[in-house]
């Protein structure tokens, strides 16, 4: 027998190998976090293009503060293009009210409820309710169908963003494998 120690360490998926990662070397996985950020900036600048400066629909003028004291509307496109954001997720999935979380690694997300509205509504058919089917009817004869920012905003840097990301990860993997 060998004095010699042995370990053996294994990754499975790349969100395990970017919490290693972030135990071996910080600045290297802050660094990845900033190389996705610069592959995905012609979608979150297309993206940006394509929201409006002014209220898509009249109702979207209205001021609207929720329950809580959120300022919801009236829309201002300035605020809307702040929301649009490139992550990266190392954070374990888990599961919530039978649903898994925390799933992708990689995104690109408009986050905001009225952004989300103003992007995804009529995806899933008409609304709940006749001011909703109104809204969406509104929404599609001015903007067209859902969705209507983000993912033209992906499908037209697709081929480039997926070419990036691939060697983003195989970096991370290299990265990963050399530390161990």
């Amino acid at each position: 027998m060998s004095d010699t120690p042995t370990t053996n360490v294994s990754i499975v998926g790349l969100k395990e190998a970017l919490r290693e990662l972030n135990d071996i070397d910080k600045k290297a996985r802050r660094e990845l976090t900033r190389d996705f950020q610069r592959v995905c900036k012609p979608v979150i600048d297309a993206a940006k293009a394509a929201i409006p400066k002014d209220a898509p629909i009249s109702g979207f003028n209205r001021s609207w503060t929720t329950k809580t004291g959120r300022k919801m509307l009236p829309w201002s496109g300035a605020v809307a293009a702040k929301y649009v954001k490139a992550k990266v997720s190392g954070k374990r999935p888990r599961e919530y009210n039978g649903r898994m979380t925390n799933l992708a690694v990689f995104s690109i997300a408009w986050s905001g409820a009225m952004n989300t509205v103003y992007d995804l509504a009529g995806r899933n058919g008409g609304g709940e309710t006749a001011a909703g089917d109104r809204m969406i009817r509104a929404l599609e004869a001015r903007k067209g169908r859902a969705s209507r920012v983000l993912w033209p905003a992906y499908e037209a840097n697709k081929e480039q963003v997926e070419q990036e990301v691939a060697r983003i990860i195989d970096d991370v993997m290299q990265q990963t494998n050399r530390g161990i």
